[in-house]
This record gives C-alpha cells, sequence and structure tokens, in this order.
C-alpha cells in the first residue's frame, strides 16, 4: 500500500459526488475539498469578490446613469453576436420536425442556403422576477454560398416575427440577446466548468506527487475546485442570484439558473440543441471561425502532451485507476482500458488542459467584450406579441439597477482576471527532455496565435492556464 506522503493530500485527497444541495440536480463534483484547495481559492478569488463587491459600486451606477437605455442593435451585430462569436457554441444546423413545422415559408425560400437555428427554449422554463421578463426563442439564420448568414426569422411564443417587422424585430432580437446570455452563462460555460471537475479532484487524490500525468495537469488544474464549489454552494454567489447583492443581475430566481445548469447538463429529449453531456476528444462541434479558433490550440495542446505521454506505461496502474474513477462521473470518459492506448491519453490530458484554459477564457473574454446596453439580462416589457407595436423607447426597456448590477457581475464575475497565463503555466518536471519539451510547448503557442487562420478572438496573453475566474 503506497504511504499517504506519496500524494498531494495523503489519503484525505478531494472526491467528486453528486450534491443535492443546489436547488436543482448539478453535475457530480467535489464537494469535501481540502484545505489547502479552499485557502487558495480565498487568497487568490475569493478575497478580490469581497473587495469588488464593494469597491465597485460607485463605477457600475456611473455607467447606469450616463448610459440608462439600451443601445440598437443592427441586423449585421445581431448576427455576427449569433455566429461569430461564443455564442455560436449554440449554432445548430438540426432542424427537428417543430422547427420545419415552424419555420416552413422561411425554408420554403431559403434557396440553396443552408438553415441554421438558434434554440433558447429552455427560456420558457424559468420564472422571472416580479416586473421582469423574458421568452423562449428559436431563430432561424441562412448560410449563404459564400458563408455568411442571414437573418430569417425569429419565432416567440405565438408569433413569427421577420426583418421586415420593424420595432417588433428590434424587440425580440433583445430578448433572443437574453435569453442567449443566459444560455451562455448558466447553460453552455458551465459545461465547460463542471463535468470535468472529477478528472480535477481525482487527479489529485489518485496520481502521486511525482507522476507525469498530475505534472502534465496540476498548472491547469489550479482553484477550480474552490472556485466551482463557491458558485454552487455559497447562498451568496452569482449563480444564487440573490437581490439582497448588487452583483446578481440575472432576470430570475437562483433557482431557475440551475434549471439552466440542469438542462446544459442532462439536456431535454428530443431537442437537438439540448443534447446530454458526454464527453468527446477536443472542444466539440461549433460551426463558426470560434470554433477553428479553439481547435487550433487544442491540437497545438494535443501533439504536446503526444511527446509526454510516452514518459507514462501504458498500463499505467495509477493512470487505469483515474480513468476508471473518471468514467464513474464523467458519462463518455474513456474506461481503463481505453486509457492504455497513448493516443487516447494523450486526447484527454490535452482536452482537460484545453477546456480549463482557453475554452474556459474565450467564453469569458467574449461576453465581457459587448455593450452591456446591447446584451440585457433583463427586460422591463412584454416580448412582442403583435407585429405592429408603438416605437421603443430603449429608457424603458431596462432600468439603471438592472444595468449596474449587470456592470458590476461583468467587473466581478464574468471579466477575465487572470492569476497565471497559459504562456508562464510551470511543470514540475524533473526530467530534463520533458522540461525542454514544455519550453518548446510555449513557443508552439505563439507560432499558433501568429498563424491563426481566423481572427485571434483572445490574444494569448489574456489566457488563463486554468479555470481562475
Amino acid at each position: 500500500m503506497d504511504q499517504p506522503e506519496k500524494f498531494l493530500y495523503g489519503y484525505r485527497g478531494p472526491w467528486p459526488s453528486q450534491c443535492a444541495v443546489t436547488p436543482e440536480s448539478s453535475p457530480p463534483v467535489a464537494v469535501l475539498l481540502p484545505e489547502a484547495e479552499m485557502q487558495a481559492y480565498r487568497r487568490k478569488v475569493l478575497r478580490r469578490f469581497l473587495r469588488q463587491r464593494w469597491s465597485g459600486r460607485p463605477a457600475a451606477w456611473l455607467h447606469a446613469f450616463r448610459h440608462p437605455s439600451l443601445d440598437p442593435v443592427s441586423d449585421e451585430q445581431f448576427t455576427q453576436a449569433l455566429t461569430d462569436t461564443a455564442f455560436s457554441r449554440m449554432l445548430n444546423p438540426t432542424l427537428d420536425a417543430v422547427d420545419e413545422q415552424t419555420f416552413a415559408d422561411e425554408l420554403r425560400h431559403s434557396g440553396d442556403g443552408e438553415p441554421f437555428k438558434v434554440d433558447l427554449t429552455a427560456m420558457g422554463e424559468i420564472e422571472t422576477l416580479p416586473g421582469v421578463y423574458c421568452s423562449p426563442s428559436v431563430t432561424l439564420l441562412v448560410r449563404d454560398r459564400d458563408g455568411h448568414f442571414h437573418p430569417s426569422a425569429i419565432s416567440l411564443p405565438g408569433i413569427i416575427l421577420r426583418p421586415a417587422d420593424g420595432e417588433a424585430w428590434e424587440l425580440a432580437k433583445y430578448f433572443v440577446l437574453q435569453g442567449a446570455s443566459h444560455h451562455l452563462i448558466a447553460l453552455i460555460h458551465p459545461r465547460l466548468h463542471f463535468p470535468l471537475n472529477p478528472a480535477n479532484a481525482l487527479a489529485k487524490t489518485i496520481l502521486p506527487k511525482d507522476h507525469v500525468l498530475l505534472n502534465l495537469l496540476l498548472p491547469h488544474l489550479e482553484v477550480q475546485l474552490g472556485l466551482e464549489s463557491g458558485v454552487l454552494f455559497t447562498s451568496r454567489s452569482v449563480l444564487h442570484n440573490r437581490q439582497d447583492e448588487l452583483y446578481t443581475p440575472f432576470c430570475c430566481e437562483g433557482k431557475g439558473n440551475f434549471t439552466l445548469v440542469n438542462r446544459g447538463y442532462y439536456g431535454i429529449p428530443g431537442n437537438s440543441s439540448y443534447p446530454a453531456y458526454r464527453y468527446e476528444h477536443g472542444v466539440g462541434t461549433i460551426h463558426s471561425g470560434y470554433g477553428v479558433f479553439l481547435d487550433r490550440y487544442y491540437q497545438t495542446i494535443l501533439s504536446y502532451c503526444r511527446h509526454v505521454v510516452p514518459r507514462i506505461a501504458p498500463c499505467d496502474h495509477y493512470v487505469r485507476r483515474w480513468a476508471s474513477h473518471c468514467t464513474s462521473f464523467i458519462p463518455g470518459f474513456p474506461d481503463q482500458n481505453a486509457i492504455a492506448d497513448p493516443e487516447t491519453l494523450a486526447a484527454a490530458a490535452a482536452t482537460i488542459i484545453c477546456t480549463n484554459s482557453i475554452c474556459h477564457t474565450s467564453d469569458h473574454h467574449y461576453y465581457t467584450g459587448p455593450s452591456f446596453n446591447q446584451m440585457p439580462l433583463r427586460m422591463r416589457v412584454a416580448p412582442p406579441a403583435s407585429r405592429s407595436i408603438p416605437n421603443l423607447n430603449r429608457r424603458k426597456l431596462v432600468h439603471r439597477e438592472d444595468l449596474a448590477r449587470h456592470h458590476l457581475a461583468n467587473e466581478m464575475f464574468f471579466r477575465p482576471t487572470v492569476l497565471t497565463k497559459m504562456t508562464d503555466a510551470k511543470y514540475n518536471f524533473t526530467d530534463t527532455e520533458l522540461r525542454q519539451l514544455s519550453r518548446k510547448f510555449q513557443a508552439d503557442l505563439h507560432a499558433t496565435e501568429r498563424d491563426m487562420p481566423v481572427k485571434r478572438y483572445v490574444p494569448l496573453d489574456a489566457m488563463a492556464s486554468s479555470i481562475q475566474f
């Protein structure tokens, strides 16, 4: 039997479990964490939250008073947001039967264009705060031969709106962007946070301190466990949306956010836009340049892992145990037999690293870029029920308090606050060749940024090495 000093936390390493503390079922995560993990979270993250909770208020209110109205969103801006940003994670080329029926007229006139949808119907499952509105929606977009997207229609309850519908179309776009924002924050982005949380905890529990795999992963596991525990189980976390805190910006009670977390993990049967989570190697299928951007970095990380993994025996006892337990908590994760294949182990390690660094930072970086005044999290008017509505008074679509809340949440939780850059990650390898490989990896990351075939959605210098915010 191995001696406890061989492991990071002796025999008391973190272990995942299915926890019923949250208002809705969440993915299995590590719950009882070693004090060292919690101390790191308190020192590096929570201390900043507590400071900004008060220091950020003046700027939040100042923004709300200087910019009290929603800004117009052109069709070009609307389309770009849905198809060329982190929101493009929601782009779906599969139209379900109900979509084909709903958009039958648009599809008949789409010519040789390729239809896509952005389905935000889960917004219909959440209960909004008093005086606040949201709406389920499905947006139909068509991609032409040149690869350009064009908005065709928005389906809201009881009505289908098109770009020619004037003010009703303009109002509908705000509800789509509101739904997309809630989906990115509470449904899509949590698929980066929580499903691979057990792989972090189990690596720190099962793999010895000097193990090559642990030292490959460890720079990319920093802070994650404490941060995610705080998000899920602290009653004053932003996800719980308590209204006695100014930093809580969402349109619903906290239960609504956990409903979205649930739908992101367990899916909605029969709806192709809400598949249940299942682990897959890489960054997943994203139908945009944003997906190309993420995948290029994944391929660079995979190449690095392919060079490191040969230093691990194919039937390594610790790796097999790690994979066996990961499989119990992460649907689709390679089991103890599959992980014996070096390519599978390299891909699993690369997926964890890329998810926690490149993918996580990129989502945050996008969402803090657009104006709060174009991406409302709350709406103070009902969605359009008719194609003919009065001219929009954009100052009445939101309250100043809504904008102040959004501003403060952005500064505290959404904006990347990098503790350790991806390019500064330190690998505790004792082997000289592995150290050389890690230095080459840093050079390869810079080459990937230089040779990126699509726009650089996030500067490499702004990428965090792990889930730190």
